[in-house]
């Protein structure tokens, strides 16, 4: 595996990536940061101000997760046995050109940026191309959704649509960054032109799904493809 320098974001990839020692000088203020490392031990904080959780590593230094994808922070209990508990991951962390979800990390193309409040919503430059991303686990009763599931959705919902030919959907296999996924593209016409990507990839815990769109004068400037294929998978 790979060691990492200062990057957050890769840091907390913590499947595929080490942590190496930030470069710190003695003194460093660390009371502000969401992850550091400190007296050789790995911290991480969910929110600015908050506690930092010692988090739990392998013999090479490597954080853990659980199954989840949650990071684990480390607790010694009365008998001085060191334990384990899962702290849930937000709902997204950014550091220069990657942003890190629970599930996976994304290279951003040059000039986008994440606008999203409690999820990933990606942008171009001039605010038109978007990748969002959402993530649809277990109802109520503890069904897991698949990605057929998510198609048969759409075509409920575009049912009319698709009946008086404003809207058309095709649906293929495709690979997303190594993984099997559902290719869906979605074009409406009518009051408001439309063209969409929509990627299921069904995992073991849900489904995760990428919106992409753009105007139809925009079709073919960016490969969404070629964008999701950076993805380095957590869980």
């Amino acid at each position: 595996m790979k060691k990492s320098t200062v990057k957050i974001i890769s840091v907390l990839g913590a499947l595929a990536i080490c942590l190496t020692a930030f470069a710190a000088c003695s003194g460093e203020d660390n009371s502000q940061k969401l992850l550091y490392e400190e007296g050789g031990k790995i911290y991480y904080r969910p929110e600015a101000g908050e506690a930092a959780y010692e988090l739990a590593t392998d013999a090479n230094g490597v954080t853990r997760v659980d199954e989840q994808g949650n990071l684990l922070w480390k607790v010694t209990d009365a008998n001085g046995v060191d334990q384990t508990h899962p702290v849930s991951y937000p709902s997204y962390l950014i550091d220069g050109k990657s942003v890190s979800c629970q599930q996976f990390t994304i290279t951003m193309p040059r000039g986008w940026k994440n606008i999203g409040y409690d999820s990933i919503m990606l942008r171009d430059k001039k605010d038109e191309i978007k990748i969002d991303y959402t993530f649809v686990g277990a109802d109520e009763e503890g069904v897991i959704p698949t990605a057929e599931d998510r198609i048969d959705q759409l075509n409920t919902i575009f049912a009319p649509k698709i009946e008086d030919g404003s809207a058309k959907i095709d649906v293929s296999d495709v690979q997303v960054a190594g993984r099997d996924a559902k290719k869906v593209m979605m074009t409406t016409s009518g009051k408001t032109d439309a063209y969409l990507e929509v990627y299921f990839i069904s995992i073991s815990t849900g489904v995760m799904t990428f919106t992409c769109a753009c105007d139809f004068e925009d079709v073919g400037e960016y490969n969404f493809k070629a964008i999701l294929d950076t993805i380095e998978y957590r869980i």
